[in-house]
């Protein structure tokens, strides 16, 4: 009994945190989530999927088949080592997805996306108000988040990359309120983890920085915490072991299934890392059927440099005098260990260089954090009503633009 009423304490403290609290909360969780929905219910309404399933939910709708879709048990145990209990995860929508009439479907899992890209608005919020930065910085960084972040809802989807965004931020915001136990811990590794195998560094990272950068206790903290992951991950083991002996399908392509593929050599490593990294995930291209095409990587360049410059500054601001500057603090050094590990995998290894937009999921989400310390760090007012209205302006360019090339991208589709 004893353990029971652990986790039930657990479970109530997450639930509190997780809420919004006060009115001022409330209308940010309610603004938000009617934002990203005017794009991922556009998206699901005006696209056909009759015939491309996979776009809406390319993860998810993997699970799915048939006329009539129901959930296929079989495909279960035969996913890949790349998210091993995504599905579980996931599996409350797909039951509940199952039961839906066809047109019902894509407005779900927009719905759902949704919801978990407003929390991560939410939990910005709260790791600001905990880190006492101004209330008219903390909502500028969630203007600026907003201006871009439906980019990352490209195909309205409850997908890994949304998953990962807002369980980083909420284990972070844990970390502050050093609110965090075995219980919370579990339940955070098991999801983050599960999601995206790599994210297992992400946990390592925030309690390295948690445990003032001791490293064994944050190894046994880490190991601790992977004992709910552990026994669901073996579900992943018998589907290694299915697609092995049953399928009789080659060691390599049973492990990665189809991730070697997306790691190229022939690409100009510079010229993407610009691009794919940091210009295109904020700002869209001019270009028709961006949200759907599968040649993403060619296409044109911005039509100003201004559009260069402007991402430039507020990169520049963020990471170097948000987090460079702040290095004493928690957040700007998991923030900076984060970006450096995505160089590393992404940059350094070359995996995901083809798919545009794709990995900014894995680190955008810091860029309106770093802004509002860089922002409330400012002593002199008139320097900072200056710099918070240019971010303002900029906030509200980048929302305009991105908001025309994604409506017109999307009719070039119908």
């Amino acid at each position: 009994m004893k353990y029971i009423h652990h986790i039930q304490d657990s479970l109530r403290e997450i639930y509190k945190i997780v809420i919004p609290h006060g009115a001022h909360e409330l209308f940010l969780f309610i603004a938000s989530l009617s934002w990203f929905l005017c794009f991922s219910l556009y998206f699901a309404l005006n696209v056909d999927f009759s015939s491309m399933k996979e776009l809406m939910g390319y993860d998810s709708f993997f699970y799915i088949g048939g006329d009539y879709p129901k959930l296929m048990l079989s495909k279960i145990i035969s996913w890949n080592l790349r998210h091993p209990i995504f599905v579980i995860i996931n599996l409350p929508i797909l039951l509940v997805d199952a039961l839906l009439p066809n047109n019902l479907h894509v407005a779900l899992f927009a719905l759902v996306s949704s919801t978990i890209m407003t929390f991560s608005n939410l939990f910005i919020y709260k790791i600001c108000e905990h880190l006492d930065i101004n209330r008219l910085c903390s909502i500028l960084s969630i203007i600026l988040f907003s201006s871009f972040a439906h980019i990352i809802l490209l195909s309205g989807q409850a997908e890994t990359f949304v998953y990962t965004i807002s369980f980083c931020l909420f284990m972070i915001l844990l970390a502050l309120k050093k609110a965090s136990d075995l219980v919370s811990d579990n339940f955070i590794f098991a999801v983050l983890t599960g999601t995206t195998i790599t994210n297992c560094v992400f946990f390592f990272i925030i309690k390295f920085w948690e445990k003032s950068g001791n490293i064994k206790e944050s190894l046994i903290s880490t190991i601790k915490s992977s004992l709910l992951f552990i026994p669901l991950f073996s579900i992943t083991f018998i589907g290694l072991a299915f697609r092995l002996f049953v399928k009789h399908i080659p060691l390599k392509d049973a492990i990665l299934n189809d991730t070697y593929k997306f790691v190229h050599d022939d690409i100009n490593l510079l010229d993407v890392t610009w691009k794919h990294y940091f210009a295109e995930p904020i700002l869209f291209h001019y270009t028709d059927q961006v949200v759907l095409t599968q040649n993403a990587e060619v296409l044109p360049d911005y039509p100003f440099n201004i559009y260069n410059l402007i991402i430039f500054l507020i990169l520049f601001f963020a990471f170097v005098w948000g987090g460079l500057f702040r290095l004493k603090n928690m957040i700007s050094k998991i923030c900076v260990s984060f970006f450096a590990y995505n160089i590393l995998i992404h940059f350094v290894c070359g995996y995901g260089n083809n798919e545009l937009q794709l990995f900014c999921g894995h680190w955008l989400f810091f860029v309106p954090l770093l802004v509002a310390m860089g922002l409330n760090s400012i002593k002199y007012v008139y320097i900072r009503r200056s710099l918070q209205l240019a971010f303002l302006l900029i906030s509200l360019f980048i929302a305009i633009h991105n908001g025309y090339c994604y409506i017109t991208s999307i009719n070039a589709c119908i």
